[in-house]
């Protein structure tokens, strides 16, 4: 079976890379909770103390960003012709932007915008009510502010992030039971957040 990349969906070819890094990243989460997750399946009911192995999901929390940016500034240089993000900052500092907002009440202003609030939205309906987001997309586009390419573009990464962030906490080596469950289970919620950013940059309006 011969591949379609010489003529696949612009979204695909523009975020090649991106893509690739996100799929990865899927599947890393999934690694890294079955780190945790199995031992505790496998280990006999009376045992009161389960050894997991906490590297893949350390590793993944310390590293997921750093292939993110690198991935889209490859994807820039391979189309240069790409309009450049509105938002420049890397996939940590919006990370870190929106956690301090969350947590500290610290306003982000960067992501102040209609583009960020329009692509937030997209973000949060495309899998649940998808006419919806097109409807906001298409509306938002008839005002000639705002491309569909940059409404996407942006709902992935926002998306990313959403993934980014849902993996900042990492339990630690005296975490009881109950909490690394628990993290597994946040391990594979980041993982939707990843898959669903890799949709949204896939996506093409025509």
């Amino acid at each position: 079976m011969t591949s379609d990349y010489l003529a696949p969906p612009a979204g695909r070819r523009r975020h090649a890379l991106l893509l690739d890094t996100l799929v990865k990243l899927v599947a890393d989460c999934g690694t890294a909770a079955s780190a945790v997750s199995r031992p505790i399946a496998q280990a006999p009911p009376e045992e009161a103390a389960v050894e997991v192995d906490l590297g893949p999901y350390v590793r993944l929390r310390q590293t997921a960003h750093f292939a993110l940016d690198l991935a889209r500034q490859e994807d820039a240089a391979r189309w240069p012709a790409s309009p450049p993000p509105a938002d420049r900052r890397t996939f940590g500092e919006r990370c870190d932007a929106a956690e301090a907002e969350s947590v500290l009440g610290l306003r982000d202003k960067e992501s102040d915008t209609p583009l960020a609030a329009v692509a937030r939205r997209v973000a949060d309906d495309w899998l649940v009510d998808r006419a919806t987001a097109l409807a906001l997309i298409a509306e938002t586009v008839i005002g000639g502010e705002l491309s569909g390419e940059e409404i996407l573009s942006e709902a992935a990464v926002i998306a990313a992030v959403d993934g980014l962030r849902m993996l900042h906490r990492v339990p630690t080596a005296d975490s009881k039971e109950a909490d690394l469950a628990l993290e597994a289970e946040r391990c594979l919620r980041a993982s939707r957040h990843f898959a669903l950013a890799a949709v949204l940059a896939s996506s093409d309006l025509d």
